[in-house]
Parts: structure tokens; C-alpha cells; sequence
């Protein structure tokens, strides 16, 4: 499933993995999402912004329920960016001991004139963004954002290295619904505001995505999907 549906992205140092969520994963997230926004308890619960740099209101952890059910996805969209689907037949002995792990997963629901800051993440190896949901304007806001010549209301932008004659250090990309970033997480990143005619918290002028901390190791004494036991002499 993985393998048909992604693609590397090479636009500097580090390497950007992008694929397509399955409409099951999709389905899945907003249903977790809006239920928990709908409950009080929960989004108090569940608030997960005083560990973001986020400049977002609404930002809580996805239901364990929810991450169980989209891991074995993201593991191998993580994998893919480890080891390129292109040279898995060169590399399938080390792709095999991959080991991945899911460390924090939060929803962000972000409404015009919101962002997220450059930043980097902490304490993992890896980190994610997909995306569930966007404005009913939006593409009435790009038209009129795409006239200036630096559009970038509502982009995300992945920021490496130092500028120079022949060095690429910014890689900007318009979100759809479905697509779904892997990077490593000391990649410099940012998400630009943008506007919309339409008042928080009405979901049609909400922008919905989700972020995975990732993490992972090569077990070498691996073998046939267990650990193998110590042999006493």
C-alpha cells in the first residue's frame, strides 16, 4: 500500500517524504478530531498546546484508539523515507530491522490569521504533517495570493542550510487534503497565516492537519519478526 504511494522529495540536504493517505485514515482522524473538539473534558483533557510552537488556539493529542489505527501506515511511509523505495532490493536487509516507534501525535486547527513559527522538533528523529481538512475559500484566497510574486498565505515551508549561488534552502509547498509529509525533525519548518471570509470555529474556514513525533532503530537481532533470545553456552 505504502510502496505505491509515495514519493522522495530531494529539495536540499535532508530528504522530504510525501504520500497519500488512504480516505480510511483520513476518515478515521477528523472522526477522532471533531469528537474530541465537540467535548469540553476532552479538548481540556487532551489540549496539547503548551508543547507546541504553534500560535494556534485548538491543539490536543490524538486518541491512543485513533494512533493505533494509522501506525502500521506511518510506519511504513517512515521506513520508505529511512530506506528509498528505490533502493529497498539493494538496502531489504537492513529495510527488515527497522524497528519504528510513534511518539506523540496532536491535531492542529488552525483558523485565518494563525501559524506556527520556524521551528524544529525535540526528542525524536523524525516528524510529520498531514492534512485533513482545508477552507471552503481557499482556493478563492490562493487566486488572489498567487498574483503577488511570494505567495505564501496558508503554505508550509521546510527552511535548510545556508544560502549561496547554488544552494536551494527553502522548499514551499501549497497543503491538500491527504497529503502527508515525513522529514527529519531537525528540519527547520513554518506555517504561513492565511485569510478566510469565515468566522472560528465554523469548520469551513478551518485549515485541519495532524503531526506525528517519530522515532525508530535498527535491531540487528531481528529475526523473523522477534528478538532473538540470548543462547546460553
Amino acid at each position: 500500500m505504502v510502496e505505491n504511494k509515495t514519493e522522495l522529495i530531494r529539495p536540499f540536504g535532508a530528504s522530504i517524504l510525501k504520500a497519500r493517505l488512504p480516505h480510511s485514515i483520513i476518515e478515521i482522524l477528523n472522526k477522532d478530531c471533531l469528537e474530541i473538539g465537540n467535548d469540553e473534558e476532552l479538548r481540556t483533557n487532551l489540549d496539547w498546546s503548551p508543547n507546541l510552537a504553534g500560535r494556534v488556539k485548538w491543539e490536543y493529542k490524538i486518541r491512543d484508539e485513533a494512533v493505533a489505527k494509522i501506525s502500521e501506515y506511518v510506519a511504513g511511509c517512515a521506513k520508505a523515507l529511512l530506506v528509498p523505495l528505490d533502493a529497498k532490493d539493494e538496502h531489504a536487509e537492513f529495510f527488515k530491522y527497522i524497528e519504528i516507534g510513534l511518539l506523540s501525535a496532536w491535531f492542529i486547527r488552525q483558523w485565518r490569521g494563525e501559524y506556527n513559527p520556524v521551528h524544529f522538533h525535540t526528542g525524536c528523529l523524525m516528524s510529520s504533517v498531514g492534512y485533513l481538512s482545508l477552507p471552503s475559500d481557499i482556493e478563492e484566497f490562493w487566486k488572489e495570493e498567487d498574483k503577488d510574486h511570494n505567495s505564501s498565505g496558508g503554505h508550509i515551508e521546510w527552511i535548510s542550510g545556508q544560502m549561496g549561488l547554488t544552494n536551494n534552502t527553502r522548499y514551499k509547498v501549497k497543503p491538500k487534503v491527504g497529503d502527508f509529509y515525513i522529514f527529519p525533525a531537525y528540519l527547520d519548518h513554518t506555517v504561513y497565516p492565511f485569510n478566510s471570509k469565515f468566522e472560528p470555529p465554523d469548520p469551513q474556514g478551518e485549515r485541519r492537519s495532524f503531526s506525528m513525533n517519530i522515532t525508530y532503530r535498527f535491531n540487528v537481532h531481528k529475526e523473523n519478526g522477534k528478538d532473538n533470545e540470548s543462547k546460553k553456552s
